[in-house]
């Protein structure tokens, strides 16, 4: 009764195994999908709608302003139109810039993002930030 047992465990095990691997292939099919690829939007947009609970609507709120101005501030004809709203709105245009604490460049439609601060910088550009300045102050302490 045991070895019966066990094979019967082991046969499940199989069982699940082959489910799990065919799950895996069927998620990697959809994910590759032209669909897929086309609804990511909608499904970002439902991630944000998702983040508005009266409870922490305030916090959700900026957090959504975020990233939309960053999506915004990565495309320049966007970031143009934006700012060509937002110049009209100059009360708009300040709360703006103070909610999405400078995430949002709007200084001028002409001039691409450029962080003015460090923390605004991902860690592998902050990274290089450092090392560029180590091998400037060594240039200048071997020119003296």
């Amino acid at each position: 009764q045991a070895e019966g047992r066990a094979q019967q465990a082991g046969n499940r095990e199989q069982q699940a195994e082959s489910r799990a691997i065919a799950a895996e292939n069927y998620i990697q099919v959809l994910v590759e999908s032209t669909s897929w690829r086309i609804t990511a939007p909608l499904r970002y947009l439902g991630d944000l709608v998702r983040l508005f609970k009266p409870s922490k609507i305030r916090s959700n709120a900026k957090i959504f302003l975020q990233r939309v101005a960053f999506y915004i501030n990565r495309r320049p004809r966007l970031k143009r139109v934006a700012l060509y709203i937002l110049n009209r709105f100059p009360s708009l245009k300040l709360r703006m810039t103070r909610v999405t604490n400078s995430a949002f460049d709007m200084t001028s439609a002409s001039t691409q993002h450029l962080p003015t601060r460090l923390s605004q910088l991902t860690p592998r550009a902050r990274q290089i930030y450092h090392h560029l300045n180590t091998v400037i102050e060594q240039k200048k302490k071997g020119s003296h």
